[in-house]
């Protein structure tokens, strides 16, 4: 549900003036934390104005989030109808209610109607406000927002058989999608192998199934609203389905993604993704290690296509 639904929020540009603008910072601040330019919020001079570096923080809000691409109104700054949308909307925002004495002085203020508060609520008091005040909060908890299906080939030093396919199912847990922001993922992966030096080409001789967790640190600089460079690193259990004794554990390191956007609507985006770094696994004893448990350490790439799927419309 959109926190404003049926309420009317004033177009916002550059040299306006009012808490309005303060709540746009807060939100701001919220969706592009650092390295993102973070605007002042609270009793900080300047709150209250829309400048210059309010307007470059909202022309990098609707680039990232693709607000009217395609149209003149693409990259504007100004916050309108569809900017305010997604500000307000993106991953359920929550706020934290400030409490500021009133002063004779202090300017006029817009009146902003919030829709009724369930009856379980507190009521309004001086220490609990009824305008929404900056600063912004997401949500204090990672929540399910992603499905990510992965299809791809893989290439890797610790193995004699070191070209494979692979797919990934994972859910992916976030607070939210953009801007910098940590996602947990964990799922189901599955993986065959490709031996040229045998001159058989796919191999079905040995195949593998498991479980995997990963962590990644996503649009860091310099990502743009097509390209999304992070950092990752991902732990699993494979268990070989052609030998029983068969298994393998990875160890977590961190590695380098580079995401290239094919194509984008609110649900659904479709990334081509290649990523790589060190690897480090522990091979259980099985047939293919003279049944001897070992270590290897050596280095990854993998290319593919990623479909993610959002649960909330993002």
């Amino acid at each position: 549900m959109h926190l404003f639904e049926g309420k009317k929020l004033r177009t916002l540009r550059r040299h306006m003036h009012g808490e309005d603008v303060g709540l746009l910072h807060g939100f701001l601040n919220y969706h592009l934390e650092k390295p993102d330019d973070q605007l002042p919020t609270l009793r900080q001079p300047g709150a209250l104005d829309f400048g210059p570096r309010t307007e470059a923080k909202v022309k990098r809000f609707q680039k990232v989030n693709k607000i009217d691409f395609g149209t003149k109104d693409y990259m504007d700054g100004v916050v309108g109808d569809h900017t305010w949308k997604i500000l307000t909307q993106r991953n359920r925002v929550v706020f934290k209610a400030e409490s500021r004495p009133p002063s004779a002085q202090s300017p006029p203020r817009p009146t902003i109607q919030l829709p009724p508060r369930p009856a379980t609520q507190e009521k309004d008091t001086d220490e609990n406000p009824p305008f929404p005040r900056f600063p912004v909060e997401g949500p204090s908890k990672f929540q399910l927002r992603r499905i990510d299906l992965q299809l791809g080939g893989t290439w890797s030093s610790t193995s004699t058989k070191n070209l494979s396919w692979g797919l990934q199912i994972f859910t992916t847990f976030l607070k939210k999608a953009d801007g910098f922001h940590l996602e947990h993922g964990t799922g189901l992966l599955a993986s065959g192998n490709y031996d040229p030096r045998r001159g058989k080409g796919w191999d079905d001789s040995k195949a593998d199934v498991g479980v995997g967790w990963s962590v990644k640190w996503a649009n860091i600089p310099p990502s743009t609203e097509t390209v999304n460079w992070s950092i990752n690193t991902m732990t699993w259990l494979m268990k070989s389905v052609t030998d029983r004794n068969a298994a393998t554990i990875g160890l977590p390191l961190p590695g380098v993604e580079v995401d290239y956007s094919l194509y984008k609507n609110k649900s659904v985006e479709l990334i081509l993704m290649a990523s790589g770094g060190p690897l480090l696994n522990v091979e259980l004893p099985s047939q293919f290690n003279n049944h001897e448990c070992r270590l290897k350490a050596g280095g990854n790439a993998f290319f593919g296509l990623t479909g993610q799927f959002s649960l909330f419309g993002n």
